[in-house]
């Protein structure tokens, strides 16, 4: 009686462990993950961590990328310098503004 007793109770710790979970010897990490959250068996907090795991594998994720041409970025500097030494500064002069023609009012003071 006592044994039939421990059974069942190592029966339950092995079911919340996730003991007894069917998976191919060549299954990948995915494959596994895979496996918990379709597993009706599981309790549910085990099976939505298990999808939220492989969700992160199963889905694209959106990245922004930046393609840089043309060698390392010591050689992008390089040539950037190069080409800011070939732009032509623009020599302004100041522009004298013309003085203001006097008024009726300036005539009378």
């Amino acid at each position: 009686m006592r044994f039939k007793r421990f059974r069942k109770q190592q029966e339950r710790i092995d079911w919340l462990n996730g003991e007894g979970l069917v998976v191919a010897s060549d299954a990948t990490p995915l494959d596994f993950l895979r496996a918990v959250y379709r597993d009706p068996q599981q309790p549910m907090s085990r099976r939505v961590r298990a999808a939220s795991d492989a969700a992160q594998y199963a889905h694209p994720q959106l990245k922004a990328m930046a393609v840089i041409n043309g060698g390392d970025f010591a050689e992008q500097l390089d040539r950037a310098r190069l080409r800011s030494e070939k732009v032509r500064v623009i020599e302004a002069r100041p522009v004298e503004e013309p003085k203001p023609k006097p008024t009726v009012e300036d005539a009378q003071k």
